[in-house]
């Protein structure tokens, strides 16, 4: 990152029975029968020591509402198994039990798992509510051809994600990470330069086994091409390591409505060519999607945050991964610092910094991630987007809100 987000020199280092629908939580909605069933529509660390439609407005109609139905006594000799069914916008079916219904493996998964089902809505919402079997077991319109969900949709939830090889405590100031898997999903990633020069310049985090999240402005710097990423290092020079993985970038998904002038919508997400094999020393982070996790603003928490960028704004990078913990600033609070620079923080960023400006994100530490630990699992909250130079007393760094994009991030974790 540069002061205020600029352009800065490139430095050279690197997814029942008809007419009889109740429900207990009347926020799920009925939707009208069909036939004789009821169905549902469808940059460095300072201080060194479309198609798819997943937005937040989109009514989620959970298939698995089925499972709170209220049904009367005189319901349960009611058995609609085996009978013809029609979802909407959808053919034409039988009416199963849901292990009965041949259809992909992870739309059964999100069938019965709420956490993970609003991440594959898109593509299992026809599949419809049309009764029960001997009213108690419920049952689903399932098509006479299997659906399937593409195979990246890769909303990962924990153990399959966040989990350190090495525990983390409190780090009071900025320091070298020394053990292998402290942040196994950080990555490094490297550009070709026109000249054929290669030079490390900004960080990401790994969040599936071939997507990156980094930052939009990192995607195509001028002069620059992304070529590949480093997971799980802890040096650039790659010295006595082999724990690490490497993998060229196929693509890189710059958010559509990203400004540069502005760092507006400051993300992007790197497709990698092959997949990354996980192991304790290379493995992705959480995303917070879950409701209550979206929700949190995480003000006064000090997430961890890691990368390779400068020291100091013109002072030279390292070579070793560098950890420090920052506070998680209040947006009010933060507005009224950037206002004279006529900068605008919205409820899609999250600032962070301490007050006595020693400690900070700098140059080269654009796309790395703030990394908050929940419980025993590690989440990504933020991506390093600007600042005012680094380490400057009362600036606190500029960072995409990652809860503020969820619905996106679903949505480009795809492969072509």
């Amino acid at each position: 990152r540069g002061p205020l987000g600029n352009t800065v020199p490139a430095v050279t280092r690197r997814v029942q029975p008809s007419g009889s629908c109740q429900v207990f939580d009347s926020s799920f909605p009925l939707v009208r029968p069909i036939s004789t069933s009821t169905v549902m529509s469808s940059s460095r660390i300072s201080g060194v020591t479309n198609s798819r439609s997943l937005t937040s407005n989109s009514p989620v109609w959970i298939l698995i509402f089925i499972l709170g139905f209220y049904h009367s006594k005189a319901d349960e000799d009611y058995n609609t198994k085996g009978l013809d069914c029609q979802a909407m916008s959808a053919p034409s079916g039988k009416c199963l039990p849901l292990e009965e219904c041949m259809m992909h493996e992870d739309v059964k998964t999100a069938l019965t798992d709420n956490t993970t089902l609003p991440y594959y809505f898109d593509y299992v919402h026809d599949k419809m509510a049309c009764g029960f079997a001997n009213g108690v077991k419920t049952l689903i319109c399932c098509e006479n051809d299997p659906i399937e969900i593409p195979p990246s949709v890769n909303m990962l939830i924990p153990p399959e994600c966040g989990v350190q090889a090495i525990s983390t405590s409190r780090i009071v100031g900025g320091k070298p990470v020394t053990e292998p898997g402290t942040y196994p999903w950080l990555a490094e990633l490297m550009y070709n330069r026109s000249t054929g020069e290669q030079t490390w310049e900004c960080g990401g985090v790994l969040v599936s086994a071939k997507h990156i999240l980094t930052a939009a402005h990192c995607a195509n710097p001028k002069g620059l091409v992304m070529h590949k990423a480093r997971i799980g290092c802890l040096t650039l020079d790659n010295t006595g390591e082999n724990y690490w993985q490497e993998h060229l970038v196929k693509t890189v998904r710059e958010h559509k409505e990203y400004k540069p002038s502005t760092k507006k919508n400051d993300i992007a997400v790197a497709v990698l060519a092959t997949k990354v094999a996980f192991t304790q020393y290379v493995h992705p982070i959480c995303l917070p999607y879950q409701t209550e996790l979206r929700k949190e603003t995480f003000e006064k928490k000090h997430p961890f945050i890691a990368g390779w960028g400068r020291v100091s704004y013109d002072g030279a990078t390292s070579e070793r991964l560098l950890q420090v913990q920052l506070l998680v600033r209040n947006n009010d609070e933060c507005q009224g610092i950037y206002k004279k620079w006529n900068r605008q923080i919205t409820p899609k960023h999250l600032c962070a910094g301490e007050a006595d400006g020693i400690h900070d994100t700098c140059r080269g530490d654009s796309g790395a991630p703030l990394m908050q630990p929940i419980g025993n699992y590690y989440y990504v909250i933020g991506l390093v987007s600007y600042g005012y130079y680094c380490a400057v007393k009362g600036y606190p760094s500029v960072n995409v809100r990652i809860t503020e994009y969820i619905d996106w991030i679903a949505e480009n974790i795809y492969d072509e």
